[in-house]
Formats: structure tokens, sequence, C-alpha cells
């Protein structure tokens, strides 16, 4: 067994860290608390990094129970000039805003769905024209496309609805732009495994240099380098490189 890493008293900062990171989230806990196995206490807190995402709002279901006006809005965001499902959001909502939106789009009802094709919801839907564009907080994007865990934050009525497309960056490009803006590689063999015994590919590594290039970069910068190259993957036949005459300058 070995005592997990921790930091002590910059959780703001390290927060910060794993969230640009893209992890998913830090924990945080009293010094002086023991952990109690199958018990929830506010000594030990999971605090979650939370995605934002603009989406279109395309339809509302029926209200459950008590609640009134609407059970959950119906989004999309657009790709390849076509609305995309990505889930619906009933929380987030209190009473004046359930009414104040279900107003907005009593106006914009329509018969026709305007996703093609027509998605499956888990309770009856109105569907309406896709003019009102919304903001949400969740936790990941699921393999399906739908926002996991998704917040209701509020209408953003400076968006055009044509303008609301998935948020989500290349880690090839964002390690390309940290290295130098001029730079234009193509990336190929993605899937070439480096880490035979750990599973990691060529495209975990990109992934991993995006996130860290901030702390990486400033350690090679104006130095030379000397590479150890594993073309095949790690265990098997290497060799070095030597970089004298060329210097990692950061862009």
């Amino acid at each position: 067994m070995r005592l997990s890493d921790h930091v002590e008293k910059t959780g703001k900062a390290f927060f910060h860290a794993a969230e640009k990171s893209g992890l998913e989230g830090i924990m945080a806990k009293d010094l002086g608390s023991p952990y109690r196995s199958g018990v929830r206490t506010r000594d030990w807190l999971k605090i979650k990094a939370q995605r934002r995402q603009e989406a279109v709002i395309c339809g509302f279901t029926e209200p459950r129970a008590s609640r009134k006006h609407f059970g959950a809005l119906i989004l999309g965001v657009y790709r390849d000039g076509q609305l995309s499902y990505a889930g619906h959001v009933g929380t987030g909502f209190d009473e004046r805003n359930l009414g104040f939106i279900y107003e907005k789009l009593k106006p914009l009802i329509t018969e026709q769905s305007p996703f093609e094709p027509e998605p499956k919801t888990n309770m009856p839907v109105r569907w309406v024209e896709p003019r009102l564009v919304c903001e949400v907080r969740f936790s990941e994007w699921t393999a399906e496309g739908r926002m996991r865990h998704p917040v209701f934050m509020g209408l953003r009525e400076d968006k055009s609805p044509r303008e609301v497309k998935r948020e989500e960056e290349s880690p090839a490009g964002a390690i390309l732009r940290k290295v130098d803006i001029k730079t234009k590689a193509d990336l190929t063999h993605l899937d070439k495994v480096f880490w035979p015994k750990e599973g990691y590919t060529k495209k975990d590594l990109i992934e991993y240099y995006g996130r860290m290039a901030n702390w990486i970069l400033p350690y090679l910068k104006d130095r030379p380098q000397s590479l150890n190259r594993h073309p095949n993957g790690m265990g098997r036949r290497d060799f070095s490189r030597k970089t004298s005459n060329r210097r990692i300058r950061r862009g």
C-alpha cells in the first residue's frame, strides 16, 4: 500500500489545474479526518470539474408530479449543417424561470421534429422551432454524443442558433498551437500501441503532451535535445538521435 500524493493550502489552484488538464475533478478532505468505509461525511468531498456548452432548445417534455410547464428541455447542437441530438436537461430551473421559458417556447411549438432522424425521449415531447439558445453545465460527453449530468444555466439571447456547435478541441491541434502556431502536421497511426503492457497508444501520448505542454515546454526551451526513439513501442528495438543543432522554441 502507498499513501496517495496530496497538496496542502493551494486547493483552488490544484482544482483549476485538474480542470485545465481535462480530469474529472479532485478529492478534498479535512486533514484530521479518518477514512470511514461506506459512510458519507462532509470531511471528504469529491469536487467535480464541470464543462459548459451552448445548446439549441428543440423541444420540451411533459412535466411530472407537481412540476408545472415542462419537465425537461430537448437540446441539440449543429454538426455539418444539421441539428444533432445532445440530450435533455431537467435540472437547474426554479418556478420563475420555468414559467418564463415556457412562455417563450409556446409560440414556437410545431408538429415537426427539427432532428433527422427523430430521437427517442423518456417522456412525451412537444417540438419547437430551433430559435432559442441556452447554456448548460455538464460533466462529460457520452459515447453517443449526449451531455452527462446537465444543469440549465440560463438563456443566451446573444447567440444565434446556427453558431451553436459542440465545443471540443482536438488534442493534436492543441499541442501544435502551444509549440508553434505556424506549424502544420498530419498525424498518422494514432492507434499504434506504444506501451503494450498498459495499452497506451500514440494518441494517448499526444493527448498527454497536449495537457502537460505548459509544464514541459519551459524545460525544453532553447535547449539541445537527445531523443531515445522507440518506433515500435516500449520494450522493442530503440535508437538514440542527437539534435544538438535543433532547439525547441516556444511559439
